[in-house]
């Protein structure tokens, strides 16, 4: 084997420093989940919030998912390969970039107000006032984020986790503008949530300075990367598109159930996301660098070290599920059930907790082995999968909302990524 070939223990340690970093900034969220809870309940003004955040976050997620996908695998290969060439790419990225953002700024200030009224949406009349009061300071989210996500890109490209670090800082500040007293400050979850992604953007211009990743943006496109750039990029973005749109599927059903099914839903996934975001974050920042490294120099080694890495990662992830389920009460007990957050809240969030909790161990394994594609570069198959969660989540979450209301679109979710888990073992690992 090659001796600059990644070894056990830097895997290790890369799952260590990134999951010190990613509980820390879980359990800020859920700190900030805690505040929301106790200060609005169940509620249409979080219903509304919640609806804008999801909406403004969409792209944002995309872009991430893309960047991380697609750039860092390209920017790990081509430092080493041709490393006095990748600053001008980065510098036009950077412009391309600015572009991008205010683009979808724009595309969203515009556009949601029509969204906001259509039928298919199911908002009621109250809440679609809510939304129009707050939409226009919420779309700052969108500029701020995709630049957050290049620049958590290009810390990724350098074998930094420094960025899982930064993602702590929005739920911070939210926190603190909620216990703010009222009398200083008007709708501060809305502007604590503008002022906390401004505040996450600026955490990045130390760290990248320091490594001379700092660019000033160029707004054009003469670098030789762009042509491999955008070849991969296409079904990249078509499938996160297509796979990351769930959460938009998620509100307009749950919008169609009636009052609180959207911050109930929301209370739910706050936790759930946190358990996926602490596995997503670890696997994808500990092994895409390892795995994109490792599949240029042997990739039979990194192959075992996916399936090693399969086989202590499913049965981890099914015992926590357990464990999750059985303390499903208590934990909602713990976090939520105080202030404006009623026994009735309480009894709801934790029905629809634990049939979203069914979906962790298939979420884990699929997480494990799109990062294994994506190092590999096989970006096609990126598209089919998007378009095959898509339709499995709507179809399932008509059928079983139909039935079982929210209980049924969380367990929607589950069976999404149980397909997406099982195809992916049964037609990639034969590759």
């Amino acid at each position: 084997m090659n001796s600059t070939s990644p070894t056990p223990p830097k895997i290790v340690n890369a799952f260590l420093s990134v999951g010190v970093f990613a509980i820390f900034a879980k359990l800020a969220g859920a700190a900030k989940e805690l505040m929301v809870a106790h200060h609005y309940g169940v509620s249409k003004e979080v219903d509304a919030y919640y609806f804008l955040f999801n909406i403004f976050n969409w792209p944002i997620g995309v872009w991430f998912s893309v960047l991380t996908s697609v750039l860092v695998p390209l920017l790990i290969s081509s430092e080493r390969e041709a490393p006095n060439n990748i600053r001008l790419f980065k510098q036009e990225f950077t412009g391309l970039t600015i572009l991008l953002s205010i683009g979808m700024m724009l595309i969203g200030m515009f556009a949601l107000p029509m969204m906001l009224t259509s039928s298919w949406v199911g908002l009621d009349e109250p809440t679609i006032i809510l939304t129009n009061k707050i939409y226009l300071i919420l779309s700052w989210m969108m500029p701020l984020g995709v630049m957050v996500g290049l620049y958590s890109a290009w810390l990724m490209a350098l074998g930094s986790h420094n960025n899982t670090l930064f993602e702590a800082i929005p739920s911070i500040i939210i926190g603190v503008f909620l216990f703010l007293p009222d009398e200083y400050i008007t709708q501060p979850l809305i502007w604590g949530t503008v002022v906390g992604f401004s505040l996450h953007l600026f955490a990045f211009i130390f760290p990248l300075y320091k490594k001379n990743n700092l660019f000033f943006p160029c707004f054009t496109f003469k670098s030789n990367f762009w042509p491999v750039f955008w070849k991969s990029i296409t079904f990249v973005v078509i499938g996160q598109a297509l796979m990351s749109f769930v959460i938009v599927v998620d509100q307009v059903f749950a919008a169609r159930i009636g009052d609180g099914a959207i911050s109930i839903m929301n209370y739910a996934n706050r936790l759930i996301f946190l358990i996926q975001g602490m596995s997503a974050i670890v696997i994808t920042r500990a092994t895409m660098h390892i795995f994109s490294k490792g599949l240029s120099e042997d990739r039979e080694q990194a192959k075992k070290r996916l399936l090693s890495l399969f086989s202590i990662l499913g049965p981890l992830s099914v015992l926590g599920t357990l464990i999750f389920w059985v303390l499903a009460p208590q934990i909602v007990d713990l976090l939520f059930q105080h202030g404006s957050f009623g026994e009735d809240d309480a009894i709801n969030t934790v029905s629809a907790l634990r049939y979203g909790l069914l979906q962790i161990p298939f979420y884990v394994v699929a997480s494990l082995l799109i990062t294994y594609i994506a190092a590999n570069r096989h970006y096609i198959l990126f598209m089919k999968l998007g378009a095959l969660a898509l339709c499995v989540k709507l179809v399932f979450s008509y059928v079983l909302t139909e039935r079982f209301e929210l209980n049924g679109l969380m367990a929607s979710s589950a069976i999404m990524y149980a397909i997406n888990a099982l195809i992916m073992l049964k037609v990639y690992l034969k590759k």
